[in-house]
Parts: C-alpha cells; sequence; structure tokens
C-alpha cells in the first residue's frame, strides 16, 4: 500500500484506467488488469500506426516500409507490453512516447502551437512519473522551442515550469533513501572489483559495508543495509574523488547492462495460451536487441548530435528535430527502462 501513496504523474493515469474499468465493468470494487491495459494498448499501438500513416504519406515507400518493420518488432515484443499489466510507472514512458514522436513528426511538417504545447505536456507529465524521466522535458525543449532573439526569455520560462514539474518526484519522492543507498552500494561501489574496494574503508566518516554492496534495498537483507550505510548522494561524490574510474564505470555500465529488462518473474506469456515469444522471429530480435542494440543506440545518439549541430548552423531544424525525436524515443526505451530493475515488485 505504501508504493499508492508516492508522489508520481502515474497515479493520474491509473484513476482514468480504474473510471474506465468501472464504466465497462459495471464493477466498482474489482479492477480488472485486463481491462485497463487495453487502455494502454490503443494509445501504444494507435500512436505507432498514427506514425507509420504519417510517414506513408510524407517520406519515400522504401523508408516507410523499413521503418514498419523495425517498429513493428518493438512494438509487439513482449518485454514492453508485459509492463501494461502492472503498476510499475514506466510503462508510461512505454505507451506515450510513439506518441511524442508522432507529435515531433508532424511538427517537422507543420510547425504549431498546439504540437509544441502537446509534445511538452506529456514529456513533463512523463517526467513527473518517475525521477529517473526528469529530463524528459529538457531534452525535447530544444526541438520545439525557438531559442533566439526575443524568444529566449519565454522559451527559457517555459522549460524552466515544466522541469519544475518533472523535478517533483525527485523532491518529494517517497524513496529518496533507497535511491541514495543505490546509487552508493548498487552503483558506485558495484562497478569495483573486490581488490578495489578492500582499499576503501569509509566514506568520509562512514565506514564501508561491504557486505551490501550488490545487495538491493528490497531484497530482504536491503532494509538493514540501508540502516547501516546510512548513503547519501554526496558519498558517490566523495568515491569518484576517491577513484576517479568510477564515473567512467558507472556511464559504460549503461551501455553493457542498458538492455537487461528484469521482468523475468511477471512472465511474457499468458496461461493456458500460445506462446508467441518462441517464435523464430522473435528469437531474432531477440537475440540481435539483446547483443547490438547499445551499439546502435550510441551510433544513433553520435549521429543525431551530428545532424542537429549541422541542422542548427544552416538553420533548417526540421531533419534534425526528426532524427533527435527518433533518438530520444529509443534511448528512452531502451536505457530508460533499466531504471526498474531496483524497484520493488508490486
Amino acid at each position: 500500500m505504501h508504493d499508492l501513496v508516492t508522489l508520481s504523474s502515474y497515479k493520474l493515469y491509473l484513476l482514468v484506467q480504474t473510471l474506465i474499468v468501472r464504466l465497462a465493468t459495471g464493477n466498482s470494487v474489482t479492477y480488472s488488469m485486463i481491462v485497463g491495459s487495453l487502455v494502454s494498448r490503443v494509445i501504444y499501438l494507435g500512436a505507432f500506426f498514427a506514425l507509420f500513416a504519417q510517414a506513408r504519406r510524407c517520406e519515400p515507400i522504401g523508408a516507410t516500409w523499413i521503418f514498419a518493420l523495425l517498429a513493428g518488432m518493438v512494438m509487439i515484443s513482449a518485454q514492453f507490453s508485459a509492463y501494461f499489466n502492472t503498476f510499475f510507472e514506466d510503462q508510461l514512458v512505454i505507451i506515450l512516447l510513439p506518441l511524442v514522436a508522432l507529435l515531433l513528426y508532424r511538427y517537422t511538417q507543420h510547425p504549431s502551437f498546439c504540437l509544441v504545447v502537446a509534445a511538452l505536456s506529456i514529456t513533463t507529465f512523463l517526467g513527473a512519473a518517475k525521477p529517473a524521466f526528469f529530463l524528459l522535458p529538457v531534452l525535447i525543449a530544444p526541438l520545439v522551442l525557438p531559442w533566439r532573439g526575443r524568444a529566449l526569455v519565454r522559451s527559457a520560462s517555459l522549460l524552466f515550469v515544466c522541469a519544475a514539474v518533472a523535478l517533483l518526484p525527485v523532491v518529494f519522492g517517497s524513496y529518496e533513501r533507497e535511491n541514495q543507498y543505490h546509487a552508493v552500494y548498487v552503483g558506485a561501489l558495484a562497478v569495483l572489483t573486490p581488490e578495489e574496494t578492500a582499499k576503501i574503508d569509509h566514506i568520509g566518516e562512514k565506514p564501508v559495508q561491504r557486505d551490501c554492496i550488490g545487495i538491493v534495498a528490497f531484497a530482504p537483507a536491503g532494509p538493514s543495509c540501508m540502516d547501516r550505510a546510512k548513503a547519501t548522494y554526496p558519498d558517490v561524490l566523495r568515491l569518484i574523488g576517491m577513484k576517479p574510474a568510477i564515473a567512467w564505470r558507472l556511464a559504460t555500465s549503461v551501455f553493457s547492462e542498458g538492455h537487461e529488462i528484469r521482468i523475468v518473474y511477471l512472465g511474457t506469456g499468458m496461461t493456458n495460451a500460445p506462446d508467441f515469444s518462441s517464435l523464430p522471429v522473435l528469437n531474432v530480435w531477440r537475440a540481435l536487441y539483446t547483443h547490438h542494440a547499445n551499439v546502435w543506440i550510441l551510433a544513433s545518439l553520435v549521429a543525431a548530435l551530428a545532424a542537429v549541430w549541422r541542422y542548427r548552423r544552416q538553420d533548417s531544424g526540421g531533419a534534425a528535430r526528426t532524427f533527435e525525436g527518433v533518438r530520444i524515443f529509443v534511448d528512452v526505451r531502451f536505457h530508460g527502462l533499466r531504471a526498474v530493475s531496483w524497484r520493488r515488485p508490486r
């Protein structure tokens, strides 16, 4: 029950789901996860199909069908859609980022104030869903807001408001203690070798609890470790000061572990129903995703930054916005979801 009172915009989405379930089933007591997830699936699939339809009207047919093939494999991935049958806040990003990508693409075709407001509103809503996503409006704002002349102050003020709303879960979140503990004992200390950690006896005045390294807060030994560790975010900076290599290892760990989606306990199939996740075509996708997705994401990030620089210099941001929007969509889906790894099952 503690999770139901955490500060998150997801609770507003859950309220909408609950009202729809009540209207559909006439039951005001029992919540149907299946009926509730239909709302998510309609938005999720609808945005993908709308993206394809929009691209079909504006892009070469070959590029459109390549997009449909790649996006289709992501769209039907049970590793993502399995979140729709949970109460994880992370599902909001899966559900709504395709819609954000559609809005950005439409903006490149027909810029309008309504599209700007819609894109910023949705990304702010997503940013306020979970601390891991608070940067979303900051990433989207440069793609849709003018940053020259008199518009600079207005755009900066609007971005400040969006970022402030998205930061609310970070400042007032109920899991600040757990997040600080994870930052130190599942993050900074975990990337060190046993030989390296043996040389670190204290972080400031606090002794290092070596038996807690790698133990998540929601594990049986987690509460005891948090009580003894008394970890804080500044401890990460202290450790980096003692061992600068930690910063590089933390950054590279995102690419080495970012493809892991740890929801095995949720399952990716249904009881007494065919398991389509074992089909050969999906096995091929799973192998490609597991072993090559991080290389593709890093390459797309570099290419997106190059495109933004090139088109900004030419004062023609359309293609850059499109490319960067797709990059953000892919990057957050594949790496942002990693944040769920250390959350307690619900």
